[in-house]
C-alpha cells in the first residue's frame, strides 16, 4: 500500500452519499456472492429407518448412530435387568413363604413339646398328692385337649408347604408315630385319674408307663422333627442366597455386554469419522493460514459432509468479500491522508486560542482569589472589632458592679468600725464591773473568814453557822477565779478589737482608692468603645467594598471560564478527530496488511 498518495481536494473530502451508494450497490451485485445458504448445500442424510433397514450405516447421521448405539446398550441392559428382577422376585416369594411356613411349623412343634412336658408334670402333682383334687383332673383334661389341639394345628401348617421331600417324612414318617403317642398318653392318663385314688400303685406303673414308653419317645420325634425342619430352613436361606449371586453376576455380565457394545460403536463411528475429519481440518488449516483458493470436497452425506460443504460456501462468499474490501480500503487511505492534514491545521489554531484563554482564565482567578483574602481579612477583622466591642461592653458593665459593690463594702466596712468601737467602750464597762464583782469576792472572803473565827469561839452553838461560813467562803473563792478568767477573756477581747479597728481603718483607705481607680478605668473603657466603633463601621465598609469587588470579579473569572471550556472542549473535539484520524489511517493500513495474507481468487 502507498503511503505517500496524493491528498485529494476538498470536494473528494466529502463525498457524494447517493454516488456512494450506487458504486457500493454495484460492488455489492458483481463482485460479492450472495450470502444466504444454498439449499443444496446441506443435503439431507437418508432416512433412520431406511439406513438401519439397509445396513448402511455411513449414510446415517453421527447423532442417530450415537443413538442406536446407546438403545441397543440400554435395550440389552434392560433385558437383563427385567429377566434378573423376575427371577428373583419368584425366588424370593417362594423363599419367604417357605420360610414363613417353616417358622410357624417350628413354633407349634416347639408348643407341642411345652405341653407333653406340662402333662408330665399335671400327672406327676396329682401323684404327689395322694388324694381326690378335681383341680388337678381338670388340669390334666386340659392339657389332653390342648395337645390334640396344637397337633391339628401343627397337621394343618404342614399341609400348607410345597410337596416335597420335608411335607412327605413329616406326613408319613413323624406324624403317625407321634399321633400313637398322644393316643396312647391319653389312654394312659385318663385310666390314671380313674385309679390314682383307691390303686396308687396302678396309677405310679401307668405314670411310669406314660413317660418311657410315650412321653419320652414322643418328644425324642419332637426333637428329631424340629432339627429336620430348621435344616431345610437352613438349605433355603442357602439357596436364597446361591440364587442372589447369581442375579449379581447376571447384572455384571449385562453391565459388561453394554459396555462392549458401546465401546465397538465408538470405534466404528471413530473409524468411520477419521478420514472426512482428518480432509476437514486440513482445509480449516489451510483458510486458517490465508490459503482461500481450493475447496473441501467432501462426498459424505453426514454431518461432516455438510459442514464440508458449508466451509466451501463460507470460502467462496468470503473471497468476494474480501475483495471488496481491499478496494474499498485503498480509496480509504487516499481520504484519510487528505482530511488528516486539515484537521492537523485546524488543531494547530484551537491550540493557540486555547492557551491563550487559559492564560487570561489563570490571572483572572489569582485576582479573584487576592480579593477573596482582602475579603476574608476584612471580615475577620470586622469580627475580632465586634468581639472586641462587646469585650469592652462587658468590661464597662463590669467596672460599674465593681464601683457599686465598692460602695456598699465601704459603707458596711465604716458600720463595722462603728459596731467595734462601741464593743470596746462596752468592754472597758464591763472590766469596771468585772473589778467591782472582784472587790465584793474578796471583801465577802473576808466576811466568812470573820464568821469562821467568831463560829469558833461560840463552840457548839456556832458550829452551823462555821458550816455556812466556810460554804460563803469557798463560794467567794470560786467568785474571784471566775472574776479572774472574765477579765482576762476582757482583755484579750480588748486587743482583738483594737486590731480590728485599726484594719478597718486600713480597708477604708484601700476602698476609697479602689473607687477612685475604678472611676478612672470606667472613663478609658468608654473612650476605647467610641474608638470601636467607629473602627467597626470602617471595617463593614471596607467588606461590603470587597463583597462587590469580588462579585465583579467571579462574573468576570465565569466568563472567561466558559470561553476558555468551550476552547477547550473544541480542541478536545478535534484531538478525539485526529486521533480517530489516525487510527482510521493505522486501521486502513493494517486492513490492507491482512488482506495481503490471503491467496483470494481473481
Amino acid at each position: 500500500m502507498d503511503t505517500n498518495a496524493p491528498a485529494a481536494s476538498e470536494q473528494n473530502i466529502a463525498p457524494n452519499p447517493a454516488s456512494a451508494s450506487q458504486s457500493a450497490q454495484q460492488q455489492v451485485s458483481g463482485g460479492v456472492h450472495d450470502m444466504s445458504p444454498d439449499v443444496g448445500l446441506a443435503r439431507p442424510h437418508m432416512p433412520f429407518l431406511a439406513s438401519l433397514f439397509k445396513l448402511r450405516f455411513r449414510d446415517m447421521s453421527i447423532i442417530h448412530r450415537l443413538y442406536l448405539c446407546v438403545g441397543i446398550s440400554f435395550l440389552l441392559f434392560f433385558i437383563a435387568t427385567f429377566a434378573v428382577f423376575f427371577i428373583t422376585q419368584s425366588q424370593v416369594d417362594s423363599t419367604l413363604t417357605s420360610r414363613s411356613t417353616l417358622s410357624s411349623v417350628l413354633k407349634q412343634s416347639d408348643h407341642l413339646s411345652d405341653d407333653i412336658l406340662v402333662l408330665e408334670d399335671s400327672v406327676h402333682r396329682l401323684l404327689v398328692a395322694q388324694k381326690s383334687s378335681p383341680a388337678q383332673e381338670n388340669e390334666v383334661n386340659n392339657v389332653l385337649k390342648k395337645l390334640q389341639t396344637d397337633f391339628a394345628t401343627l397337621r394343618t401348617l404342614v399341609q400348607g408347604l410345597d410337596n416335597g421331600q420335608l411335607k412327605a417324612d413329616l406326613q408319613n414318617k413323624y406324624f403317625p408315630e407321634i399321633s400313637t403317642f398322644l393316643n396312647n398318653m391319653q389312654r394312659t392318663s385318663s385310666e390314671l385319674l380313674n385309679c390314682y385314688v383307691g390303686d396308687h400303685d396302678r396309677a405310679v406303673k401307668l405314670a411310669y408307663e406314660q413317660s418311657t414308653s410315650y412321653s419320652i419317645p414322643a418328644l425324642y420325634d419332637m426333637r428329631q422333627m424340629i432339627n429336620e425342619v430348621g435344616d431345610r430352613l437352613m438349605v433355603k436361606q442357602n439357596a436364597t442366597n446361591q440364587v442372589l449371586r447369581w442375579v449379581q453376576y447376571l447384572l455384571f455380565i449385562g453391565l459388561g455386554i453394554s459396555l462392549c457394545v458401546i465401546v465397538l460403536t465408538n470405534i466404528t463411528i471413530r473409524h468411520s469419522l477419521r478420514h472426512d475429519t482428518g480432509v476437514l481440518i486440513k482445509r480449516l488449516l489451510a483458510m486458517a493460514k490465508g490459503d482461500l483458493s481450493t475447496k473441501v470436497a467432501l462426498q459424505a452425506k453426514d454431518e461432516i459432509g455438510s459442514i464440508g460443504r458449508l466451509v466451501d460456501y463460507v470460502v467462496d462468499n468470503t473471497s468476494g468479500t474480501l475483495l471488496m474490501m481491499k478496494n474499498d480500503v485503498d480509496k480509504l487511505y487516499e481520504m484519510v491522508n487528505t482530511n488528516r492534514k486539515s484537521i492537523d491545521a485546524t488543531n494547530e489554531a484551537i491550540s493557540v486560542q486555547r492557551n491563550t484563554a487559559q492564560n487570561v482564565a489563570e490571572a483572572t482567578s489569582e485576582m479573584e482569589n487576592s480579593v477573596e483574602k482582602v475579603t476574608e481579612f476584612a471580615k475577620s477583622t470586622l469580627s475580632e472589632v465586634k468581639n472586641a466591642e462587646e469585650a469592652s461592653d462587658t468590661c464597662r458593665r463590669t467596672m460599674q458592679d465593681n464601683i457599686t459593690t465598692t460602695h456598699t463594702l465601704s459603707d458596711r466596712l465604716r458600720a463595722s468600725s462603728e459596731a467595734i468601737n462601741k464593743i470596746h467602750m462596752m468592754s472597758s464597762q464591763i472590766e469596771s464591773i468585772v473589778k467591782t464583782i472582784a472587790d465584793i469576792a474578796d471583801q465577802t472572803n473576808l466576811l466568812a473568814l470573820n464568821a469562821t473565827i467568831e463560829s469558833a469561839r461560840a463552840g457548839e452553838s456556832g458550829r452551823g453557822f462555821a458550816i455556812v461560813a466556810d460554804e460563803i467562803r469557798e463560794l467567794a473563792i470560786k467568785t474571784a477565779k471566775s472574776t479572774q478568767e472574765v477579765s482576762n477573756t476582757i482583755s484579750l477581747l480588748e486587743k482583738a478589737v483594737t486590731n480590728s479597728v485599726n484594719v478597718m481603718a486600713a480597708c477604708e483607705g484601700e476602698m476609697d482608692n479602689s473607687l477612685q481607680q475604678s472611676s478612672r478605668a470606667n472613663s478609658s473603657i468608654e473612650e476605647i468603645m467610641g474608638i470601636i466603633a467607629t473602627i467597626s463601621d470602617m471595617s463593614e465598609q471596607i467588606v461590603q467594598s470587597c463583597q462587590m469587588q469580588t462579585s465583579s470579579a467571579s462574573e468576570i473569572n465565569q466568563s472567561i471560564a466558559h470561553i476558555s471550556r468551550l476552547a477547550e472542549d473544541s480542541y478536545d473535539q478535534m484531538s478525539e478527530l485526529q486521533s480517530n484520524m489516525h487510527a482510521l489511517n493505522d486501521l486502513a493500513t493494517n486492513q490492507a496488511a491482512v488482506l495481503g495474507k490471503f491467496q483470494l481468487k481473481q
